[in-house]
């Protein structure tokens, strides 16, 4: 979610580039947080995490593009975010302290994100009209999950948000749920799609770290992290402000004055 953020400062440097040295220290220190970031994206060994790399990594670049109308002297392209990249797999790869690729396992046992949902989806069958209630889903998942493979640990959430909702909230949820992610898929859309949105660097990065979370939350819940909701809420809250056309605001006229003669009191309008 923060890499968007460190891609669209690259953009806004290279478009105001003079190559003097606090140009060369900004591009030293976004590059140094791009890589710290990567790094802890890699090592966290989530499969989830590596996919959603690649859309981020995409939209990154395209955030980090030199604007066409600038005349200024680039800096390398999107190499900052290719080689924050590649350094930070080299550095997982061979760090004898991190070790975090392939932790993530696709086996379909009971408690594996497989197991859950077809679990997950027997009760939503069973209550998809009115719901379990709110914050029920780890109790009623234990009446329905094989007591022969009940172990020590035991599933709290359906590590998928929408089908969480949709089993505690039944229809009314499932609509919210829809509701919701289509508003922020159209405020994605039209962030990227239109040249003239005020800051439409930073709404871009914002869109793409939503888009983010709608992603994750196919296949856990990232936003009941307090961190993570409080970063969602922000973005969305840059999407949706003072987001007016430029093109459609039209300039506020003054009011001509009016001047009057002395001699016979008639209306010089000027």
């Amino acid at each position: 979610m923060c890499l968007p953020f460190v891609a669209a400062s690259i953009g806004q440097l290279r478009r105001d580039w003079a190559s003097g040295d606090g140009d060369h220290a900004k591009a030293i220190l976004l590059a140094t947080i791009a890589c710290t970031i990567l790094v802890g994206v890699v090592a966290a060994g989530s499969v989830a995490g590596y996919a959603m790399l690649i859309p981020v990594l995409v939209l990154s670049v395209l955030l980090a593009r030199k604007p066409k109308a600038s005349g200024r002297a680039p800096i390398a392209s999107p190499a900052i975010v290719v080689g924050a990249t590649l350094a930070a797999v080299v550095l997982v790869v061979f760090s004898p302290i991190i070790d975090g690729l392939g932790v993530t396992s696709f086996d379909n046992s009971e408690m594996s994100r497989l197991g859950i949902w077809q679990v997950s989806g027997k009760i939503l069958s069973d209550h998809w009209l009115a719901g379990t209630g709110p914050g029920s889903f780890a109790d009623v998942y234990r009446l329905y999950e094989n007591p022969d493979a009940v172990t020590a640990t035991y599933a709290n959430h359906a590590h998928n948000d929408y089908l969480e909702a949709m089993i505690e909230y039944g229809l009314p949820g499932a609509l919210i749920v829809i509701v919701s992610v289509a508003l922020i898929l159209t405020l994605f859309v039209r962030v990227w799609t239109q040249q003239q949105i005020e800051n439409r660097r930073l709404k871009r990065a914002a869109s793409t770290a939503l888009l983010i979370v709608l992603l994750h939350s196919l296949v856990d819940y990232p936003v009941r992290t307090p961190a993570i909701a409080c970063l969602f809420a922000t973005c969305f809250a840059i999407l949706i402000l003072s987001s007016d056309d430029k093109s459609k605001r039209r300039p506020i006229r003054k009011k001509r004055p009016d001047v009057f003669s002395s001699e016979d009191n008639r209306r010089l309008i000027i």
